[in-house]
């Protein structure tokens, strides 16, 4: 999660300072699909204690 806040928060000031191009796109799908793994990985976790043995 900390690495995604980092690459988001630069992405921010990247965006800023150079306007919208493609790295700034990959940035920003990279962002979203760490969010979504980030997601993923949480269900799956809590899955694993809610289930009967």
């Amino acid at each position: 999660m900390s690495t995604m806040a980092a690459a988001s928060s630069r992405n921010h000031i990247w965006l800023a300072r150079f306007g919208k191009d493609q790295f700034s796109r990959k940035i920003s799908v990279v962002v979203q699909l760490s969010f979504l793994g980030f997601l993923c990985q949480r269900t799956h976790l809590h899955g694993q204690y809610l289930r009967p043995d």
